[in-house]
């Protein structure tokens, strides 16, 4: 018995085939690989990122930075291996990473291929030196200035923007005009300060508190040190 096809469903079964014959040559064809080589966080033109090593035997693929809620930070399209490695943003320029488990995610197609996950522990400053300068004055000793020699001991860039010093209960805040000009991990800066608007009424030894903080608030350092007051 031979059945007869209508014309009007002709494209339909045409659609069909093709549909099926597509399935037949992705499931037929060389499986997807990507990986992750290696990454580093880096300061990208004065913004927190990470630079991404990326192999794959099958283009284009996105590549997304995900948050420690798992969130889409940042996402690139790679179209082939000549745009190896990859750049993701953390944030905006001069903006402090903060610490938890970051992920990179690649997909290809709407498939996940690869997924790691990155331990960031953030920007942490460590004060190396600190020379405070005071000059007399009719109301009191004036901090006239303050050099601070900073060193960054984090694992991510460190924009610093607040300065506070505390000194015999006053204290007096200042900010880092080039703040998103950042210490890199394992790299030394000098800051300076000057008038700070800070006074004390005596000469003598006194406890000096210096607090470092991001334009966002975040805390990247707190120390103490001895000043003399003469």
């Amino acid at each position: 018995m031979v059945m007869m096809i209508k014309d009007s469903l002709k494209p339909l079964l045409i659609m069909g085939l093709i549909l099926c014959g597509a399935i037949v040559l992705g499931c037929s064809g060389e499986k997807v690989k990507a990986t992750v080589k290696a990454c580093e966080i880096i300061d990208f033109n004065g913004q927190p990122a990470i630079r991404v090593n990326i192999e794959s035997n099958k283009y284009p693929i996105t590549v997304y930075l995900l948050g420690p809620d798992r969130r889409t930070i940042d996402m690139h399209v790679v179209e082939s291996s000549k745009d190896n490695p990859v750049i993701l943003y953390f944030g905006l320029s001069g903006i402090n990473v903060k610490p938890g488990n970051y992920y990179i995610k690649i997909e290809y197609g709407f498939k996940t291929i690869e997924e790691k996950e990155i331990t960031v522990k953030g920007p942490k400053l460590q004060l190396v030196n600190a020379n405070f300068k005071f000059k007399k004055t009719l109301i009191g000793y004036e901090l006239s200035k303050v050099e601070l020699r900073l060193k960054n001991v984090g694992d991510c860039p460190a924009y610093p923007y607040w300065v506070k010093v505390i000194i015999d209960d006053k204290e007096a805040t200042d900010v880092i005009e080039n703040y998103k000009e950042s210490i890199k991990p394992g790299e030394v800066k000098t800051y300076v300060i000057i008038n700070p608007l800070l006074y004390v009424e005596k000469p003598g030894s006194y406890t000096a508190t210096i607090e470092i903080s991001g334009f966002g608030g975040t805390l990247l350092g707190r120390f103490t040190t001895e000043v003399s007051v003469s």
